[in-house]
């Protein structure tokens, strides 16, 4: 029996505190319990499966892991300076341009290229990390990563492979 499947793992949380920052809009730092789940759009193989199901979810579990119980910094917002964010730092600071400024211990804040740090740029950065990690099988076309900050807002992502 062949065709297309989606395979899909749910539940994955993380918690995790983040503030967003720009001309536009800003908001003072905050946090959520995360939920993650990720989708993989592909054939289905010759065992019956697109992708094993523990493996999705390891993988997506090895994505949210290093973001539990951390400060999500935004590394590439011009708006945004960070200092004090090398491996033998104590903390990092931050100042941004409006004034606003925080100091972190270094082990608990993760620093990700990203321009903010909102749900629709989390669930493509764990997409991107899926995507490169993941062994997935040469028949599989698409991934989706969902990230939600509550039950009732959140993004979603697709990406192709």
């Amino acid at each position: 029996m062949a065709g297309q499947a989606c395979v899909a793992v749910e539940g994955v949380r993380f918690s995790a505190a983040h503030f967003i920052y720009s001309d536009e809009f800003r908001e003072n730092l905050h946090g959520h319990n995360y939920t993650a789940g990720a989708e993989i759009e592909g054939e289905i193989g010759p065992a019956g499966m697109v992708i094993n199901f523990l493996d999705l979810k390891g993988a997506l579990l090895e994505a949210c892991e290093p973001l539990d119980h951390k400060v999500l910094l935004p590394g590439a917002n011009p708006l945004v300076k960070l200092s004090g964010d090398s491996e033998g730092s104590k903390e990092v600071r931050v100042v941004c341009e409006y004034g606003e400024e925080y100091v972190f211990p270094r082990n608990a804040a993760v620093i990700l290229r990203l321009q903010n740090v909102t749900a629709e740029n989390l669930a493509h950065y764990i997409a991107e990390l899926l995507r490169t990690k993941l062994l997935h099988p040469a028949t599989a076309v698409a991934i989706t990563v969902e990230v939600k900050e509550t039950p009732e807002f959140g993004a979603r992502v697709r990406l192709e492979l």
